[in-house]
């Protein structure tokens, strides 16, 4: 079964996908890493030197390569994967969903440390930072709740907790 992590950025997708395929028995896939692999340049550098529309076309190919090469596999996906065209679809199809949810506020106080890393947010001031995040994941939430599964994290707990929820989530649907 592969396993796709979806939800806003910041919300610790990889860490978690990385624990949960431990838990698991899985391989682990981080695609933002798989992309950089491919290109030989990070996503930043991906994105300010081609731009967000040939960032998106390689995300959906390396997507479908990953995807190929692993039958059994939690994968984590980028932030905007899900809402470009049909891929939330293709994802389902693919395997099963899991959003990973966090409050815009806390996802606002972990994305101002590590802001000039991510390509969407890079230069933004705290305030701009907030509207941004409030606005985008007004939009991208909708399209995240299709997942066949939502867990709430709780961004000020420890790691542990949050594991833990994700395992014992994964595992009511028959893992």
């Amino acid at each position: 079964m592969r396993w796709y992590l979806i939800g806003f950025m910041g919300v610790g997708k990889s860490t978690h996908g990385r624990n949960l395929a431990y838990d698991l028995d899985l391989a682990f896939v981080d695609l933002d890493k798989e992309i950089a692999a491919a290109e030989g340049a990070s996503v930043e550098d991906v994105f300010a030197s081609h731009g967000e529309p040939y960032f998106r076309k390689i995300e959906y190919e390396i997507l479908m390569s990953v995807s190929k090469r692993y039958d059994d596999a939690v994968i984590s996906t980028g932030g905007g994967l899900p809402c470009q065209g049909r891929n939330m679809e293709i994802l389902k199809a693919l395997g099963k969903t899991i959003y990973l949810h966090a409050p815009a506020e806390a996802l606002v106080r972990r994305l101002q440390s590590s802001s000039g890393k991510r390509p969407l947010l890079a230069g933004k001031s705290p305030m701009e930072l907030q509207s941004y995040v409030e606005e985008l994941m007004s939009v991208r939430d909708p399209i995240y709740r299709r997942a066949e599964l939502m867990i709430d994290l709780d961004l000020s707990q420890e790691i542990g907790t949050n594991r833990a929820k994700l395992l014992k989530e994964v595992r009511s649907l028959g893992v």
